[in-house]
């Protein structure tokens, strides 16, 4: 969403319809009185949910404004491909759908199994799609976003989030962020990746009630199952990419 160079004008907002849907307005719309007067008694919010926004009409210069004059910048990855959005729907149906442990595989240990290591339980967890968040002077959004749905927020409960990669690997800002937030409040990025389906994020194979992931940012650091990896977001592209470049090849 882009912000306007004057002082609290924004170029659109959004609204919720008694569908729950969001509709999208735009300055010209307001022109017409009637949906003006409409548009009076609803709720408008810019594209991120976290600034209310007002109509200002002026027949030369309609727009919409907010009372507050922090802005943040707003850091969107712009995955639009089908199988990009084929997934996330995949994934978060799967979420919702039950309770299930999410975790990694501990390959540090004596047996010939490693041992699958839960973090948390999705026990009474809340999904979404799309979810905008912010820290500081920037705005992400999360293709998949989860959260106890009775508020707990603590290390069994942690807010986690799963980015979905296909063509757009995550803006350093945001990574960043990331790598901090998750410092400071219980939280999880978890990485799946569009070209390898089911081997970086596992959803309940075989109705076993996990979820399996193998890159994750937590705590304040980056993991690969077990290890800790001191990388920051190109290093993290570049070699990803050129693991899943290998791994297609060879299949």
């Amino acid at each position: 969403m882009k912000k306007s160079n004057y002082k609290n004008k924004w170029d659109k907002a959004i609204y919720l319809t008694p569908e729950s849907h969001w509709r999208t307005v735009y300055p010209g719309e307001l022109h017409d009185a009637s949906f003006r007067a409409n548009l009076r008694d609803r709720e408008l919010w810019d594209i991120t949910q976290e600034h209310r926004l007002y109509i200002r009409y002026r027949a030369d210069s309609p727009h919409f404004y907010s009372p507050s004059d922090r802005s943040r910048q707003i850091i969107d990855r712009q995955e639009i491909s089908p199988l990009h959005n084929q997934r996330v729907e995949e994934l978060l149906t799967t979420f919702q759908s039950q309770n299930l442990n999410f975790g990694y595989r501990n390959y540090l240990n004596d047996n010939s199994e490693p041992a699958f290591i839960t973090l948390f339980k999705s026990e009474q967890y809340a999904w979404s799609k799309e979810v905008f968040r912010s820290r500081s002077d920037i705005s992400w959004r999360h293709d998949i976003f989860g959260a106890q749905a009775f508020h707990r927020h603590s290390d069994r409960c942690p807010w986690v989030a799963i980015e979905v990669i296909d063509t757009h690997f995550p803006e350093p800002r945001a990574f960043d962020a990331w790598l901090q937030f998750s410092n400071e409040v219980p939280y999880l990025v978890l990485f799946d990746f569009v070209k390898m389906k089911n081997y970086y994020v596992q959803a309940n194979k075989d109705n076993n009630q996990k979820v399996r992931f193998v890159y994750y940012i937590y705590e304040g650091v980056l993991w690969e199952n077990e290890k800790q990896l001191d990388w920051n977001a190109t290093t993290f592209k570049e070699i990803l990419t050129d693991k899943l470049s290998k791994k297609l090849n060879n299949n």
